[in-house]
């Protein structure tokens, strides 16, 4: 094209070649680009009806804006008063009619720093804790050498007393005192209960009054997060309860709970005898006062190895107490072998005199009798003790009875050591 538009951004020289019929023709031309070197003042901070320079070079002429709070908006160089943070833009004007913008933030503290006492902080013992100044160019924490650092907005502190700290903050306007007062809280925790207690029973504890609790060791306590609570050790333990009041302060306390093992005692080992039968138990026990229970049949109940007249099978527990309250017991079982009566013959023809076969003096404990005929078939069977065979052969019918001569029983019945088998014969005549 024979107009271009060019946009150079430094000075730059272009060639144009003309060509016609009659030859070509070059040209020259050179744009000069002016560059614009402009500075305005740093930002600063000012307090509140302060005046400050400003200036902008590099230019011939500028134009500042926004106008509030400035004495000449039209010149390199003006003063500027704002009431608030404001940031001032100047458009500057070079000798060539170039122009440049250049901004400048005055920043307006509105108020001399200082004068506060800021609310008490509540401190747990042995805790730390982040301190908070107002807003300010420079800071000093006093005392000194109970902060992290004394210089900064916001130091870490861990007073091992009450303390009120001091800041002094610096700013354009001046400098000022602030202070807070870190109070400590040292909770207290104490216990009620411990003592003695007998191995096997339970002890009652109780903490002071607070918002949390936990109990230690938890195994052995049965709500370790209530402020009463029951213990169950087997021996003797010490338990911290740890008490959180309402500032989230921790204390603790310990209660020895001291467990009393039980006495020895020995009821000796379990008996079988038979019945009417009098037998020695032979129990032992490390204390002085004893008993057995049930006392009937004994020839004593406060002797360590009475006589049992035996009327039947039972338990027999031996009691013992220390001289310090703590019980202890141990049982042992008496069975009882019942004579057993079994008859040789039986006429079962309905005269009222020996009619049945039964066998008496037998306890009801896994009874069965079986008899056989000599072919070894079962004629009758009975998990009764108190059922009679009558000559009835229960396979053939309940109508049906065997014929004179001899049968063949068997019994088995059981004992507390394990079952009793007999057998033998019986012979029928009607």
């Amino acid at each position: 094209i024979s107009n271009p538009v060019a946009s150079p951004v430094e000075t730059t020289t272009y060639t144009v070649e003309d060509s016609n019929d009659c030859g070509t023709e070059t040209a020259f031309v050179t744009v000069e680009v002016e560059v614009m070197f402009t500075e305005v003042t740093n930002d600063q901070s000012i307090c509140l009806g302060d005046v400050i320079d400003l200036e902008v070079t590099g230019g011939e002429s500028a134009t500042w804006s926004p106008i509030g709070g400035l004495g000449s908006p039209s010149d390199l160089a003006t003063t500027a008063s704002p009431t608030a943070t404001t940031t001032y833009t100047a458009t500057v004007v070079s000798p060539a009619g170039c122009t440049s913008e250049e901004s400048v933030t005055i920043y307006v503290v509105s108020s001399f720093p200082g004068g506060q006492v800021y609310p008490t902080i509540n401190l747990c013992t042995g805790q730390g804790v982040f301190l908070s100044a107002a807003d300010g160019d420079s800071y000093l924490w006093s005392p000194a050498n109970l902060v992290s650092n004394p210089l900064v907005q916001n130091p870490y502190v861990t007073p091992t007393e009450n303390t009120t700290f001091t800041v002094s903050i610096a700013n354009v306007c001046g400098v000022g005192v602030d202070s807070v007062s870190v109070e400590l809280i040292t909770p207290s925790a104490s216990g009620t209960g411990g003592g003695w207690m007998c191995r096997g029973e339970t002890m009652i504890l109780s903490s002071s009054e607070g918002v949390n609790y936990t109990w230690s060791p938890a195994a052995l306590v049965a709500n370790p997060y209530a402020q009463t609570t029951e213990v169950f050790p087997l021996e003797t333990t010490t338990f911290t309860v740890y008490v959180t009041d309402g500032f989230g302060c921790q204390g603790s306390t310990e209660i020895e709970v001291n467990v009393l093992q039980p006495p020895y005692v020995n009821a000796g080992p379990d008996r079988e005898v038979d019945w009417l039968d009098r037998v020695r138990l032979f129990g032992s026990a490390d204390a002085d006062t004893l008993w057995w229970t049930p006392a009937d049949w004994l020839s004593c109940s406060d002797c360590p190895t009475p006589e049992v007249e035996v009327q039947g099978p039972g338990w027999f527990t031996l009691h013992t107490i220390s001289p310090e309250g703590c019980a202890a017991s141990d049982s042992v079982f008496i069975d009882v072998f019942y004579p057993v009566y079994v008859p040789n013959a039986f006429s079962p023809n309905n005269d009222g005199f020996n009619d049945a076969f039964i066998i008496e003096g037998l306890e009801p404990r896994g009874y069965r009798l079986e008899i056989f005929n000599r072919w070894g078939d079962v004629l009758f069977y009975s998990e009764n003790p108190e059922e009679p065979w009558i000559g009835q052969n229960q396979l053939a019918g309940a109508e049906y009875f065997v014929p004179d001569g001899v049968y063949i029983w068997k019994l088995r019945y059981e004992m507390r050591d394990g079952p009793r088998l007999l057998d033998g014969t019986i012979t029928l005549i009607r």
